[in-house]
């Protein structure tokens, strides 16, 4: 079948679906038999043997199991490679939730037909079948609190895990005995153990630093502000075609074993700095969310809000300056400078830890950084991320006078718009301002100074 849709296709190689379908059907041809065999010769010589109900029970487990975990045995490393995670409690939530998806899928059909002659019937009956949703719903909401539930292979150290589990597993199988045959028992648990030493490790290297990232999200913007186990992200949006900024935070947090963020702020509701917002409250635990009062022109707030509700997060509209203190990193939000539309209303941020400061300007225009100026002494910094993706409008000469960045970071992608300008780029290059670029150089952390 592959090898007829391939003749006929070639280009649906490149199919993700394509790829994870056949490479889970192929696992569960190649491994599901011998696993289900295995077990069912342990339950068929066991005490409960003689037990119909408990044996058929077992046995239906068993199915289950062995289906979850050759379907996993050749999609993990696709999946790792192209959603760039791994579920480690997948193999779990396969046997606790496959079971009800094969009832819910058979009870679908069965409820379509009778709501059609009888809607009433069908509308109880389909009430039913929604408990077996909410019962997946709650599992996958429990696994989730499992410790390292998923690992992300943002951070090379679990890919490499991930090549290790399957050496293990080969090796295992390699050198099973005649007599016990294939026991996965030792595998599992050096698997995990490892992965735990590992995760620890990584938590262990969290820097006392302030480090600033400015995440390659295409056309927009998310700056991540660490300082030991203190995390903040400045926005959360970028070019929706190409990027998913939401998954890029979460990818590039889990890499770090960060789940939990103590602020999010948003400058402005812009898409291109809010459309994955809602992901990192939805996958991540987040304390406050800051953000301006303003119109919600592109239509992101109700969505915003209801994740920060669902999520137990507070909601802090910033209506004048504030300074948030996160252990050694202290957070000044100047609230918006110019009445008028979002980018005029729209947060500027001084991020700072002891004689390191970097300022955040969203997309405010020039009037707006005058002020700003006119208004508050500013320090010197070390790390200007470029107001409104290297726009004209923005990044002005009384600002770099009056905070002398030692390096800009201009967060962009393919555009419309001419961003960076020529303008902006001559003006840093004027002052001597080094400029990088995420959509030449990537993702661009800085501490200390230094890149």
């Amino acid at each position: 079948m592959l090898a007829l849709l391939l003749f006929l296709n070639p280009s649906a190689a490149a199919s993700v679906s394509l790829q994870l379908s056949f490479s889970s059907m192929a696992g569960i041809w190649l491994v599901s038999g011998r696993i289900y065999r295995a077990a069912r010769e342990r339950i068929e010589n066991g005490k409960y043997s003689s037990r119909g109900i408990v044996r058929r029970v077992l046995l239906s487990l068993a199915a289950s199991a062995a289906t979850g975990l050759g379907a996993l045995v050749l999609s993990a490393p696709l999946a790792a490679a192209h959603f760039g995670f791994f579920s480690v409690v997948s193999p779990i939530s396969n046997l606790l939730c496959l079971w009800m998806v094969s009832i819910l899928y058979i009870g679908g059909y069965a409820v379509l037909p009778l709501g059609a002659l009888f809607p009433a019937a069908g509308t109880a009956a389909a009430g039913i079948l929604a408990w077996g949703v909410r019962y997946i719903y709650a599992v996958t909401r429990l696994l989730r609190f499992l410790p390292c539930e998923s690992v992300y292979m943002s951070n090379p150290v679990f890919a490499a895990w991930l090549i290790f589990v399957y050496v293990v597993f080969l090796l295992a199988w390699f050198f099973r005995s005649r007599q016990g045959g294939f026991r996965p028992i030792v595998p599992v648990c050096l698997s995990l153990l490892t992965l735990y030493i590992l995760s620890g490790a990584v938590q262990l290297s969290w820097s006392r630093e302030l480090r600033v990232t400015v995440l390659d999200v295409g056309q927009g913007e998310s700056v991540v502000l660490t300082c030991g186990p203190r995390t903040v992200l400045v926005d959360c949006g970028g070019s929706a075609v190409t990027h998913d900024a939401g998954e890029t935070a979460v990818r590039f947090l889990g890499g770090q074993r960060r789940q939990h963020l103590d602020a999010l702020v948003l400058t402005h509701l812009h898409s291109d700095h809010v459309n994955g917002a809602s992901r990192v409250l939805a996958q991540l635990k987040v304390d406050t969310l800051y953000m301006p009062m303003e119109d919600d022109e592109d239509g992101y707030l109700p969505e915003i809000l209801a994740a920060a509700r669902a999520s137990g997060t507070r909601v802090e509209y910033v209506e004048e300056n504030q300074t948030i203190h996160a252990g050694d990193l202290d957070l000044t939000l100047f609230a918006p400078q110019l009445p008028g539309g979002m980018n005029e209303n729209c947060l500027m941020i001084l991020a700072a830890q002891d004689d390191f400061e970097a300022l955040i300007t969203g997309d405010c225009p020039s009037e707006a950084e005058m002020l700003l100026t006119g208004r508050y002494e500013l320090p010197d910094i070390e790390l200007l991320v470029a107001g409104h993706h290297g726009s004209k409008t923005s990044t002005c000469v009384q600002l770099l006078e009056e905070t002398k960045p030692d390096l800009a970071v201009i967060s962009v992608g393919y555009n419309n718009y001419g961003h960076p300008s020529r303008e902006v780029l001559s003006r840093l290059q004027d002052y001597n301002i080094p400029v990088l670029r995420t959509d030449q150089d990537g993702s661009v952390t800085v501490r200390s100074g230094r890149r």
